[in-house]
């Protein structure tokens, strides 16, 4: 009877350690609205314009200067 006992306390003990442990551990942890701003967008100091050939590239494929005339596409 006496090691049944050891081994109950043991996992009490046990049991509130980890418990403990759990709350601790969510206590420490950051809180979720500590920075209202954190995914604010940049603003118009970090805009780009777009690229001026955009426009162009629309119109789809057409002769490429950097590309030799033997290269055949992919899909082909």
């Amino acid at each position: 009877m006496g090691c049944l006992r050891v081994l109950r306390l043991t996992v009490k003990t046990f049991v509130l350690a980890l418990i403990i442990g759990i709350v601790a551990t969510i206590g420490l942890a950051a809180p979720a609205g500590s920075q209202v701003d954190q995914c604010a967008p940049p603003g118009l100091e970090s805009a780009s314009a777009l690229p001026t050939n955009l426009a162009a590239a629309a119109t789809g494929p057409a002769a490429d200067k950097y590309t030799t005339a033997t290269v055949r596409p992919l899909d082909s």
